[in-house]
């Protein structure tokens, strides 16, 4: 299947690009955590929002309940952590009683975490895998916006953030309702493509050369979308019925993900399974699967036991099996009317008024109490103004009364020489 990139052109130093769209977008924002220090998980949700990276509720959701803190570990500061900016430095963590240390662990800014999470189309039960999923911050935000009955995995080159993450996710997912979550230690281009399950949505987390998109291409189901830093863009790719078309959406500059010494051999992959292709009724992929995908199954399978004329019998339920592995969840939704598809808008503007209405309310409850405070501080300052004036007299009235001299009685002329 061939790709087609349209607006891929970067400027002449792409390294500085990056920088120079977050001090662009910094610059032009003045809401909170814009220019001044981020010291919450809530604060960095605010200045996503008002840099207009975060748009859907269910994103902006999914961004406040996963704390970015708790994925870099107790060794880098509040400070940092909040920060929007890449972060690059030691993995230390305590997680039930299980003490993890690697030399390394790296989250990109969450700007780009947000973009990416948008761009990605996340709905329930869409399967998702991440490559180069670090400790795991970005699996568990995608994990909570897909919801309990979506599938959410991980493949990371360190044996120990591949532990770490996996026991974030349990710990996360324990007090959240969000999609099983599985993180599995190999190198991503060992990973059996032809074997392994396919997924509708896929995020590379490292750059990577452009030549090599079309192997994680092979990952996508039909309809899917791939989204990774490919040569220093971060490129969306689109698995259509015919071909795969591909879009830039920003210039970027990634660690590079590692690959084996030879730079063919990672082609027709490896032996790695996170989990295997092969479709079964009894897999939890269909019981979770919407009702539509349920009922063309069903469908599929009484024809293939009946003598119906025009239906290939002669296909057995295994050759079915692999065949239903390869569609897509949404095939067999039948196509919405005008009238749903307005409801959906309407739904949808619904939902982004009560997200700004909630935006107003929480900006009205900020300032009745900014004007709360200050009142009370014009309240108090008047008290110490009074307090001081009053003091200020009474240290005068004091003064005068030590200036008066003292009234003596003198009895002879010889004491008044001796006090004078």
């Amino acid at each position: 299947q061939g790709s087609r990139c349209h607006n891929a052109a970067l400027p002449p130093s792409p390294q500085l690009y990056h920088t120079a769209l977050f001090s662009r977008t910094l610059s032009r924002s003045s809401g909170p955590g814009s220019m001044q220090m981020i010291r919450s998980n809530d604060e960095l949700v605010e200045c996503l929002v008002h840099q207009e990276a975060l748009r859907t509720p269910e994103a902006l959701a999914a961004f406040r309940a996963v704390d970015r803190a708790r994925f870099l570990g107790s060794a880098v500061p509040a400070r940092k952590a909040y920060e929007n900016n890449p972060v690059r430095e030691r993995f230390e963590a305590n997680i039930d009683d299980n003490v993890f240390v690697a030399p390394v662990v790296h989250l990109s800014a969450p700007y780009i975490y947000a973009r990416v999470a948008e761009e990605l189309e996340l709905r329930p039960g869409l399967s998702f895998l991440n490559i180069g999923s670090g400790s795991g911050y970005f699996s568990t935000i995608v994990a909570r916006i897909l919801g309990p009955t979506s599938t959410c995995h991980g493949i990371e080159l360190s044996p120990v953030l591949s532990q770490a993450s996996q026991a974030l996710a349990d710990e996360f997912c324990a007090t959240n309702a969000c999609a099983t979550m599985r993180f599995t230690w190999g190198n991503a281009f060992e990973l059996n493509v032809d074997d392994n399950v396919l997924y509708d949505r896929v995020y590379v987390g490292a750059g990577v050369d452009a030549d090599t998109a079309e192997f994680f291409q092979r990952l996508l189901r039909p309809g899917g979308v791939l989204i990774g830093p490919f040569s220093d863009e971060l490129r969306k790719y689109r698995k259509g019925p015919l071909h795969t078309t591909c879009r830039c959406l920003m210039g970027v500059r990634f660690s590079p993900l590692e690959r084996e010494s030879n730079e063919t051999a990672w082609l027709d992959g490896g032996d790695i399974i996170i989990e295997p292709g092969m479709w079964t009724p009894h897999a939890k992929s269909f019981q979770d699967a919407k009702g539509s995908f349920k009922d063309a199954v069903v469908a599929v399978m009484i024809l293939q036991n009946r003598c119906i004329q025009g239906f290939p019998k002669h296909l057995g339920q295994y050759i079915w099996h692999h065949i239903l592995s390869f569609c897509s969840r949404t095939w067999f939704d039948r196509e919405l009317t005008e009238v749903e598809k307005l409801q959906h808008e309407l739904k949808c503007e619904r939902e982004a008024r009560l997200v700004l209405q909630a935006r107003v309310e929480k900006a009205e409850a900020a300032r009745t109490e900014a004007v709360t405070f200050c009142n009370i501080l014009r309240v108090r300052l008047q008290q110490v103004t009074t307090l001081l004036q009053t003091r200020n007299e009474e240290d005068m009235e004091a003064v005068m009364m030590e200036d008066e001299p003292d009234v003596i009685e003198i009895e002879d002329e010889h004491e008044a020489t001796l006090i004078w």
